[in-house]
This record gives structure tokens, sequence and C-alpha cells, in this order.
């Protein structure tokens, strides 16, 4: 059993503390108290000669490259030596700005081998936000992939006296050393080796690597705020894992890394899925959420994935583009697109639509709903229940659920406790104490209910209930999936109506997505041109749209706006009230992405980002002369 560190309290807001562990309700022979380096060196020891990470040569014809188990530990000890090299000590933190790649992950399993602090910043984060995370976290080391995250990090290098040294990933680049900070490059560890006083400091490091100590530092997405640090101790995600992976069943087989690694469910279904199933993670390329995951499936053929709703929506309409083109049987179409050793489809993040998880049970790929969050090291609940469209499922071992102060429907907001409760924010006690509450319970600010089943039914975000000036609470999510349903031409419905007398929606027509900036452009998506030509119009692009708004040609325009107005008209007669019923609409001139700001890393929307940026138009909807229009 790992050692244990003293501790007076189940909480902290500090690095260097150490936490009680919940384990009243635990059964230590299943789950026993672990680090993440023990995890680690055993499945390394028990899969040596297995594939553990694949990827793309650079400069070869697109092949890839396996390195088994054992050469992963190899090269994790090569990363531990550079990282004691630059000075790293236990309790400091190493951040991580770069995209997906095997050495983001040699240096994650390095950097806690030696008891240090590990923290991911998102590839697309401003430089603003990267002095952010990288000053919050007093960070001692930061990593880095490209000429353009480096930018990032000299720029703000004077203003961060903790930070001491930057490690260049991959290929070396060109840049302009920082006069502050020391600089160590991947490649020079090729034939480096451990000298003598080198190898005795990383035995005493690793000595003093604790369970009850913080392991990762994830970010929350900040829609309402400066994001907060959420730390995770070495338990917390060890047993998390464990507990999910006892629902999931996954064997040894090839699994996809796609998600941001900064994110805690990259961390759960990517990382350590792999990691404790013997599993080959493939590592696709940076493009692939930004639309060519297809393409990356192909080739790897996982048994096993995790996504957003919007990731799986863009699957089924990839699958029903590819069977109205080719008219082959489904079970064609899923090998051709790699899906034939797929038995495991996990989404999360965000509530999905029945209508989705129907499709997908209908092609016998059925969608496995996850609820969790970052506080919670990833785990929550799972739905096994296929048939069951409405719950998120039941809470994984030994984590307990209540609702807070139900109203007459008996719904709430949910809490939770259990030993996979994150250990505090970081440098934020006063949130700490008003998340965690004495008695262990965490608000978690998601609404919803339990099923006499001990199913839980997910109602929203409190934050994201809209209140109407008529006192009704709306939950907008229910209403924007109908409408997306009613009009499969549309990529983002976005109601709006808090303080206001009547709801109004923001529309965006799908559109294709630059592999490189991830900026929508203007091709229009396969479904939004069928959709047109149902109008008896070819449009391929959507400034093609967009000019014949601008001209209001009747003959287009009226058109148009009469089929959006059909497919708002059928949605809101599927409202539960007249209260959820939307009156106007406007059409933006551009889809929602992460570069301008609307989506967070994991593709959920940031609601006060859109407010503010659409504030003008939304009042127009609210005014004396409103009308449905398009934003040209």
């Amino acid at each position: 059993m790992s050692s244990v560190r003293a501790a007076v309290s189940y909480t902290s807001s500090r690095i260097q503390d150490a936490v009680k562990l919940r384990l009243d309700k635990e059964d230590l022979t299943l789950y026993k108290i672990q680090t993440i380096p023990e995890v680690f060196e055993q499945a390394c020891k028990l899969h040596g000669g297995m594939r553990a990470l694949a990827f793309k040569s650079v400069g070869t014809s697109n092949d890839w490259r396996y390195m088994t188990y054992k050469e992963y530990s190899l090269q994790v000890d090569k990363a531990v030596l550079l990282l004691l090299r630059s000075g790293i000590r236990p309790r400091t933190t190493i951040a991580i700005l770069s995209s997906n790649c095997s050495e983001w992950l040699y240096l994650e399993m390095a950097a806690l081998k030696i008891g240090a602090v590990v923290m991911g910043i998102y590839p697309t984060s401003s430089t603003k936000a990267v002095h952010y995370k990288l000053k919050i976290s007093e960070a001692f080391v930061c990593a880095v992939d490209t000429i353009d995250q480096m930018a990032k990090v000299n720029e703000v290098a004077l203003h961060l006296p903790d930070l001491k040294a930057v490690i260049v990933l991959g290929d070396a680049f060109e840049y302009t050393p920082h006069q502050n900070l020391s600089y160590y490059h991947w490649t020079d560890l090729i034939d480096t080796q451990f000298t003598k006083d080198l190898e005795e400091k990383f035995l005493e490091y690793r000595k003093a690597v604790y369970a009850n100590e913080c392991a990762i530092l994830v970010f929350t997405s900040g829609t309402t705020g400066m994001p907060k640090g959420v730390m995770l101790s070495h338990d917390n995600i060890i047993t998390s894992v464990k507990k999910v992976l006892t629902l999931v069943k996954l064997d040894s087989s090839n699994l996809v890394s796609y998600l941001p690694l900064n994110h805690v469910a990259a961390q759960m279904f990517e990382v350590f899925f792999g990691l404790m199933t013997g599993s080959c993670l493939h590592f696709s390329d940076r493009e692939a959420i930004k639309g060519r995951l297809v393409d990356a499936l192909i080739h790897i053929k996982p048994a096993m994935m995790f996504g957003v709703p919007r990731i799986f929506e863009k699957i089924r309409d990839k699958i029903l583009y590819e069977k109205k083109k080719s008219n082959q049987d489904m079970d064609s179409i899923k090998t051709n697109l790699g899906f034939e050793n797929l038995k495991t489809f996990i989404v999360g993040a965000a509530s999905s639509d029945p209508e989705l998880k129907r499709f997908y049970l209908d092609i016998e790929m059925p969608l496995m709903d996850a609820f969790g969050l970052s506080e919670t090291s990833g785990g929550v609940t799972l739905n096994k229940e296929f048939n069951n469209f409405q719950t998120v499922g039941k809470p994984i071992s030994g984590l307990e659920i209540k609702i807070n102060k139900p109203d007459k429907q008996d719904e709430g907001e949910i809490f939770l406790r259990g030993r996979n409760v994150f250990m505090g924010y970081l440098n934020n006690e006063n949130k700490t104490q008003e998340t965690i509450q004495a008695d262990g319970w965490l608000r978690t600010g998601d609404l919803g209910y339990l099923d006499p089943n001990g199913c839980l039914f997910l109602k929203g975000r409190i934050k994201d209930i809209i209140v109407t000036s008529g006192g009704a609470n709306v939950p907008p999510l229910r209403i924007e999936q109908i409408i997306k349903k009613e009009l499969p031409c549309v990529s983002n419905a976005f109601v709006v109506g808090d303080g206001r007398k009547y709801l109004t929606v923001l529309l965006t027509f799908k559109t294709f997505v630059d592999v490189h900036s991830d900026i929508p452009l203007d091709d229009l998506s396969p479904e939004t041109v069928d959709w047109f030509k149902s109008l008896d119009f070819d449009f391929k692009y959507l400034s093609e749209v967009l000019n014949a708004a601008k001209l209001l040609q009747p003959s287009i325009y009226g058109k148009i706006m009469q089929a959006l107005e059909s497919g708002l008209k059928k949605a809101n007669d599927q409202a539960l009230c007249n209260s959820q019923k939307v009156q106007y609409f406007t059409v933006l001139p551009n889809d929602f992405s992460v570069p301008t700001g609307e989506l967070g890393p994991t593709l959920k929307v940031k609601r006060n980002v859109v407010l503010e940026k659409n504030k003008i138009l939304i009042d127009t909807m609210y005014s004396e002369n409103a009308s449905n229009k398009f934003a040209v």
C-alpha cells in the first residue's frame, strides 16, 4: 500500500498540503491506496512487450510508429532526468503548453514520479490566459511544442518570478531566448545518462510521493469568471478511473487520443484507461477535434472512445452522409469509417439529445451516458441501460448523491460525496469552502433529480437556467436540441430570455471548419447543402446565403426565412408550456468556434461569451420593431 502523508483536513487550496482521504465507505481491498507512479510502473512491468503508444512518424509516408510499455517506461526515465536537470522539486508545478503527443505523457509521468504537480494548458490559450495559469500555479517549468507557444511564454516571462525553465518538445525550432529562463531540448536527451548526484536526488524525491497530495491541476472553463484550478490528488484520480473501468469493462485494445490532455476527460478515458488496461493509445493529428476525427478512426479502429454530444453529432452526420452518397448497408459504412471494433461510445460533459442516443442504438453502436466533473476527477455516473434515453445512470461505487432542497417536482441542486471529490481550488480557500461543505458534500451547480431506481436525471446548470421576467424557469438545452432536430442545417441554436418577457434564439448554419485554425469556413456542410436543395437553392457557400439575405431578394430571402420559421414552429409545437416557445430568431453570419471564444476546449458553448458578443443583436429582438432576420 502506498504511504499517506499526515493531514489535518479533507480539503486544501495549497499545492504543498496533503489532505485526509474519505475512506469510511471504501473497500480498500478492491480500491487500495496508490500513487500514479505505482500504477504506471505496475502497468509497464505487466505489459512490457505490448504496444503502449502510437504516433505518426515525422517526415515519413505517414506511417505509425509504436512504442511498447517497456520503451514508454524508458522514455519517462529520460524525462525524469530532464526535469531534474532543470531544477524542479517535489510540490512544484510543471506546465505543459502543447498539443497531444507522446512527450506530453512522458513529462507527465516523469513529473509525478518525483512528486511534482502537472498542469496542462490548452494550446489555443491566449497569452493572457497562459500568463494567468503559469502565475497562479507558480509553475517552475513550462514545456512547449511550437514557436507560437514559445512566444507566449517568452512574452510573459518577465512577470513570472517562479518560472525558471522552458522545455522544447519534439523537433527543435529557432527562437530568441529570454534572459530570465533556461532552455532544455527533448532531442538532447537521446544519449544522456543519469549522473550519480541526479540518481541520488531522484531516489530521494520518489520516496516523498504521497497518494493524498496534489498530482494534477485541471482548470475549469471559466465561463462565469477567471478559471479555477482544480487540485486532484493521486488517490482521487486512481480510484475514479478504477471504478469507472469496472462498469466499462475495457480489455487491451486500441484507443484514440484527441481530446485536449489538459482536460480531465482525456486524462481518464485516454491516458489512464489505456494504462490500466494495457491498451495502445494512438495520438491522432491535432486537427482531429476540428473535424478530422473520423479520418483518424479509420486507421486506429478504436474499441472505445469518449466525446461530448457535438462530437457524436458530427459522426452521425458523417454516417448519414456516407449512406446517402454510397447507398451502402450500415455495416459496410461502419467498417469504412473505422468502427468495426468499437464496443463502447461514452458521451458526457453535456446533456445529449435522446434522438441522438436512439440513432446510435438503432445502428447497434449504443451511447453510454456519463456524468462527471473536474471536481470529481471525472467520475460520477454511467448509464448502461441503453434503452433509457433520459437519465445519466447510477453513481459509481462509493459515491453518494443527494438532491439538495428539492422542489415540488423533487428537483434541486445535485450534491456529491466520496473519495474522488477533489482537494480544493488552488489559492482560493473561500471558493473551496463554499463548494465542499464541512460534512463533505460537494455542490455541483447542476440541477436534477433521482428516480425510484436511483438513476440521475440532469436538468441543466443552475447558472444556465433562464428565468424570464414573468418568473418562468426555462432550461434552454431541451429547446435547443429540438430546434436542431427540426432544422438539420443549424449547427448551434442559442436560446436567450433571462430577465426578458419571451424567448428568442440565435442560429448558425453548419459549415466546414479549417483544420489548421479551427475557424469556420465559408463552405456549407453536406447537411446544409441538402437543406437548401430542398428549397430548390444550389448554395455551396455561406457567403452566397448571406449575400442573398443582404440584398433581400424576395424569391430567395423570403423562402429561406419561411423555411426557418416553419422549423421553429414545429419546435414550438413540442414546447412544454407557452413560456418555452421561441418568438424571434436571428441568423448569425458565422458559426461558433474555439478561437472566436464561443466554444470551450471540449466544444461546449460558453453562454456568457455568446451573450456579450451578440448583445446588440439580442436587444433588437426585444425592441418594438423585433423581427426574424439575418445579422448581415
